[in-house]
């Protein structure tokens, strides 16, 4: 299993905040349909777009300059 990459992330993220379900999201993106569920059941789900790409790059050892 490979790890989302940030921008895979961001971009499940802002599909979600669109309110598109996660089947229509990995149609779109070509993703598994278990990882775009393994974002939205992030504990952070419930923060703003861009504490959640922080709380995702904390978790992957990244950075961000947000």
């Amino acid at each position: 299993m490979t790890s989302l990459s940030v921008a895979q992330t961001n971009q499940i993220i802002t599909l979600l905040e669109k309110q598109q379900s996660t089947h229509q999201i990995s149609a779109y993106t070509g993703l598994n349909h278990s990882s775009i569920s393994r974002v939205c059941s992030k504990p952070w789900s419930g923060l703003s777009k861009n504490r959640r790409v922080q709380e995702v790059l904390k978790v992957k050892g990244g950075y961000t300059s947000y």
